[in-house]
């Protein structure tokens, strides 16, 4: 329905990045996780490149969906190693993603 509204001028206007992260909370706080995994599946769609929606997903996808899951965290990761800048940040996102594959047997 989002996407059905989300028109200027008759043309498709996605929502902005916090905008998402903004009803994806909204609708976590809920309790309606399958809708906040429909708005992170929307921002991975127009943000491909913005990593942490793709944690959201492994988060909240891993008890139910692990393959998925999965993926979604491999896709983080090498976003992660490609596209974010160098620093403490970056090796520490790293550092937790590498502890969660080990933790889960991959």
């Amino acid at each position: 329905k989002i996407s059905k509204v989300s028109m200027l001028s008759g043309h498709p206007y996605p929502p902005e990045l916090p905008e998402i992260n903004g009803i994806a909370s909204r609708y976590l706080a809920g309790g309606f996780n399958s809708h906040a995994i429909a708005m992170y599946r929307m921002g991975v769609k127009y943000f491909p490149e913005y990593y942490e929606f793709l944690i959201y997903l492994y988060e909240l996808l891993l008890s139910d969906e692990p393959e998925i899951a999965r993926h979604h965290l491999m896709q983080a990761k090498e976003l992660i190693e490609t596209v974010e800048t160098s620093g403490a940040e970056k090796l520490s996102l790293l550092q937790e993603i590498n502890a969660e594959i080990i933790k889960q047997g991959w």
